[in-house]
């Protein structure tokens, strides 16, 4: 008689014809599965992802190993059976710190560069006088984000999140849109 009592429930379930301890994660489902609130495992401290993982099949792989082909995990994978030799790559994010500045009413600087779901722009006013920046991502007009004036030594921060595949592309345009004669610094961090 075959002993059934150290099976879990669900360890006979398929997620996308795979096991469910063995299936990926969609990228739109990331956020979704953030470990911790202080950031555990493979999160930093302010919800950032740090790496994820692919899996590459050799050739004359089982049809387990070539499932988990093309998939992106936030955790290193487990090997479908003992005898594996797929390759598992880990992909680290990159970490983006991105500095510039605006001088002077009709200024402007676009920056593009790679970097995980969330980043976060911060503007400072350098000047003598107070000055205001429009911020768009991508291009998204319909959520374009303006400071208004911005005081002396005063600053504005502002976080934007996307989804897809990893790493993600970004464009981020600053335009010096209010006040004069004024330095404006920007940082994107992501």
């Amino acid at each position: 008689m075959h002993d059934d009592s150290m099976r879990r429930t669900g360890d006979d379930q398929l997620v996308y014809g795979m096991p469910k301890h063995m299936s990926g994660i969609s990228p739109n489902e990331v956020f979704g599965k953030i470990m911790t609130a202080n950031g555990g495992g493979n999160w930093s401290a302010d919800g950032r992802l740090r790496a994820y993982w692919t899996v590459h099949p050799e050739p004359g792989a089982c049809p387990a190993c070539r499932a988990m082909e093309g998939l992106q995990y936030l955790e290193e994978p487990r090997r479908p059976h003992p005898n594996c030799k797929c390759e598992i790559r880990r992909h680290d994010m990159p970490v983006v710190d991105i500095r510039g500045s605006l001088d002077g009413f009709g200024d402007h600087d676009m920056q593009n560069f790679a970097a995980s779901q969330k980043i976060t722009v911060t503007v400072i006013n350098q000047g003598l006088f107070p000055a205001g920046v429009r911020i768009l991502v991508d291009r998204d007009w319909e959520h374009v984000k303006e400071t208004g004036l911005i005081g002396i030594w005063r600053y504005f921060s502002f976080e934007f999140t996307k989804f897809g595949d990893l790493p993600l592309y970004w464009q981020v345009e600053f335009f010096y849109d209010c006040g004069d004669n004024s330095l404006l610094s920007y940082r994107i961090e992501g």
